[in-house]
């Protein structure tokens, strides 16, 4: 079978081996499948592996047999390459010269030949100079060296490599290898311009003797950068065969990794079968002895790591080879010698000092190794490419056809087939389940409600909702409008024309005060209310989830948005029960007036029953406010004036730190300069004890008497009842009827097989019959090739 034929025969059963990977990714990407025992980790592979068909079958269409040429720096890749192309033409100087990647293109007529040159891109070129960055401060000091030295390049030639990046692609048509020396080792390796060179492709009637061979020729993956070991790499999980140039007898780390890269890009064609070494450099041994001994120990070195015939393993000289024949250039002569030198040395290397010139040409193993490689491209790469893809396609479609037989188990074909055959039970079977599930779902928010803290108006619960409810009494009652100081002055005690009257100014502000305060209650009860909302939301919010998320559940269970406005109405009413007595006895008129005297009388009842709730001074009450009404008839009086209350009331005088110290606060920051500071005094440091009063009442007892514990336990008693109740009476029959008809894939996961979505099967069933038809076209096509 010619090469043509075995590209065009392998290129056409590889595409339908690539119908079979794509039909399998497309029946695994369907939920259900999974359940069916298609994995993860099959799909992974399979997708591996047509990765690797892709790149064959690329490979094959292009009629391209790749051969990657590799080596460490400064192995003489370059120079083996001039050697077998008859022509000094790639630079290979002493110090390192090569940056770019260069693709040899093996064409037939003269007229093809070109060179095409491929400038990075911007995100390319900064890539690059990162990776140097990064190599100038590694550990490896020569890696360290030679990216610095980039970088200085870069530095120093920045115009020019910025005006190659703006060049984009160019195409230069040759006759002779001469005519485009200039231009290709500018892109390769002229430090002024090859580090903005991403790729270099040369189309040459010289390469090989057989059609399609392509040589790649990546700088050394010991150069440092992760671009050269990527590129390495890449290049060899796709390449065909495989030329090392060995300089050294021993492998180097860099060159085990070559190696690595080899094997693990193809598991198909062992590494003996396509790999070839060329050992160079053989004229600069000293002696005769020390040649052999070290090719003797290459070609066991290779036997041992890849079992490679020593037919495989060349030694010579490809400098030599040039200088001999008479194509080596000045650089070239300055790195090898001259042809005395080099006649000399291989003379000296080969024991024999009276060898003739075809003798010496023969002896540095290029036509050798020529030979070798073009027998093997006219003999043996056929069956090579034939392995691969036999291997590509056969486990391609093994992988194929256990994915299919997984899926085949459980689902039928023929859609029809299988929607008649849910059809029969899905509907009689989904309520068998439903009626199992919704004991479940009953029983799994009864512990809810009962055993979770975050439910019902618990300990926990409730110290949230109280600390939510100091948080905004403490913030209302700091921030009250007209308590402020400029405010307190500029209205209340600065506007007088005739003096100052204590008794008016006491009055005024605290009517302002009062109206303030009433504002203020309501805010409060409106962010309770939200409060409140939050938490008969969670209680919603967990009955959705036992429904798969149906949001139909919340207006079931706690109504429309007005729920917000009848709590909020709810706790107002509460609040104001104590609130406003308290209020108003303690803000709206000063000590000892008619008027306060007439709101004690009045709401009396009230107040009286809020010393009831009143905490204990062990539990955080004050002494001083243990009686309200007390408090009331004296205000302040009991805190600064100790006489009075032992002399008058004939009770042991009260202290309170804590409201001495504020009050002290308070009338320090009064405005010393007053002329009527003393009777100003007076009034702040009445009204602002009583506000303090109010506060701390706030905070004690009126939030205990105003019943918001026993008012969020039924609020959220009453969302339990109704759910269990509309759970009974099969409200969310429906609902759960709806989900699964919709295909909710949060039900589904918890749905038998049966009862899973009848469309999502369908589609299983179209992806099956089209991944049967692919698995067997295949297979018909591989009968027809081996009867053939």
């Amino acid at each position: 079978m010619s090469w043509q034929e075995a590209a065009a025969r392998n290129s056409h059963r590889l595409q339908l081996a690539l119908n079979v990977e794509q039909f399998s990714q497309q029946l695994g990407e369907l939920q259900q499948t999974r359940q069916f025992g298609v994995s993860e980790s099959q799909l992974t592979e399979l997708a591996s592996e047509g990765a690797n068909a892709v790149r064959q079958m690329q490979r094959l269409e292009k009629g391209e047999f790749r051969i990657a040429v590799v080596g460490l720096e400064k192995a003489g890749k370059s120079t083996f390459l001039n050697a077998w192309l008859g022509s000094d033409l790639l630079p290979a100087k002493s110090r390192r010269c090569t940056f770019t990647t260069t693709q040899i293109f093996s064409v037939k007529d003269v007229s093809e030949q070109r060179l095409e040159t491929f400038p990075k891109t911007d995100s390319q070129f900064t890539r690059l100079v990162k990776d140097l960055t990064e190599a100038a401060g590694g550990l490896d000091e020569t890696r360290a060296k030679n990216a610095k030295q980039d970088l200085d390049t870069i530095k120093r030639y920045a115009i020019d490599l910025k005006e190659v990046l703006k060049e984009g692609h160019h195409t230069k048509p040759y006759v002779n290898l001469d005519d485009i020396k200039n231009d290709l080792r500018k892109y390769v390796a002229d430090e002024r311009y090859a580090h903005a060179m991403q790729e270099v492709r040369l189309y040459t009637c010289r390469l090989a003797e057989a059609e399609g061979i392509v040589f790649y020729d990546v700088p050394g993956l010991d150069s440092g950068l992760s671009k050269h070991i990527e590129e390495s790499r890449e290049m060899l999980h796709d390449c065909d065969a495989v030329i090392l140039v060995q300089r050294n007898p021993d492998l180097r780390g860099a060159e085990k990794d070559l190696i690595k890269f080899a094997r693990e890009g193809d598991h198909y064609v062992k590494l003996e079968d396509k790999i070839f070494v060329f050992f160079s450099r053989m004229d600069n041994f000293a002696t005769s002895d020390a040649f052999r001994r070290d090719y003797k120990h290459v070609k066991q070195t290779w036997r041992t790591e890849a079992n490679l015939s020593e037919g495989r393993v060349v030694a010579g000289s490809a400098g030599a080879h040039l200088v001999l024949n008479g194509l080596a250039e000045d650089e070239t002569l300055k790195d090898i010698g001259d042809s005395k030198k080099v006649v000399n040395d291989l003379r000296r290397v080969l024991s024999k000092s009276d060898a003739d010139i075809d003798e010496l040409k023969n002896s540095t193993g290029i036509d050798s190794i020529k030979l070798i490689i073009n027998n093997y491209l006219n003999d043996e790469r056929v069956e090579i490419v034939e392995r691969r893809c036999n291997s590509l396609f056969e486990e391609i479609l093994k992988r194929g056809d256990e994915i299919y037989k997984s899926v085949r188990s459980h689902i039928p074909e023929d859609p029809d087939e299988a929607a008649r055959r849910l059809d029969a039970s899905r509907t009689r079977a989904f309520f068998v389940w439903w009626s199992k599930k919704k004991k479940n779902i009953k029983a799994d928010f009864n512990e809810y409600y009962l055993k979770d803290l975050s439910i019902g108006f618990s300990d926990n619960t409730l110290q949230c909702f109280h600390n939510r409810y100091c948080e905004l009494i403490t913030e209302g009652m700091l921030n009250i409008p007209s308590r402020a100081t400029g405010h307190r002055d500029r209205n209340f005690f600065g506007s007088m024309q005739h003096g100052f009257d204590e008794e008016t100014a006491n009055r005024e502000w605290r009517e302002a005060l009062y109206y303030d305060i009433r504002r203020m209650i309501e805010d409060i009860a409106s962010k309770l209310a939200i409060e409140l909302e939050q938490d008969s939301q969670k209680v919603a919010n967990f009955v959705s989830t036992q429904l798969w998320g149906n949001k139909l559940v919340t207006t079931l269970l706690v109504g429309d948005s007005r729920i917000k406005e009848r709590l909020q109405y709810s706790l107002k009413t509460l609040f104001l029960r104590f609130v406003r007595p308290v209020a108003e006895a303690l803000i709206r008129a000063p000590v000892r007036s008619p008027t306060r005297n007439n709101i004690v009388a009045d709401w009396g009842v009230d107040i009286d029953i809020l010393d009831y709730y009143y905490p204990a001074v062990k539990d955080g009450g004050e002494e001083v406010y243990r009686q309200l009404k007390r408090y009331l008839r004296y205000g302040v009086k009991l805190l600064n004036n100790p006489e009075y209350v032992q002399s008058e009331l004939k009770i042991k005088p009260i202290k309170s730190d804590k409201v001495q110290a504020i009050l002290k606060h308070v009338l320090s920051e009064m405005n010393e300069k007053s002329p009527y500071i003393d009777k100003q005094r007076l009034v702040v440091e009445e009204v602002e004890s009583d506000l303090l009063a109010l506060e701390h009442y706030f905070l004690t007892s009126l939030f205990r008497a105003s019943g918001f514990q026993a008012f969020g336990q039924q609020e959220l008693e009453n969302i339990r009842d109704k759910f269990l109740e509309q759970l009974d009476n099969g409200i969310y029959d429906g609902i759960a009827s709806n989900e699964w008809k919709n295909g909710n894939q949060k039900m589904l996961v918890e749905l038998p097989d049966e009862l899973q979505s009848h469309h999502i099967n369908t589609d299983v069933s179209d992806r099956l019959r089209q991944l049967g038809s692919s698995i067997q076209q295949a297979r018909n096509i591989n009968q027809v090739s081996i009867i053939a």
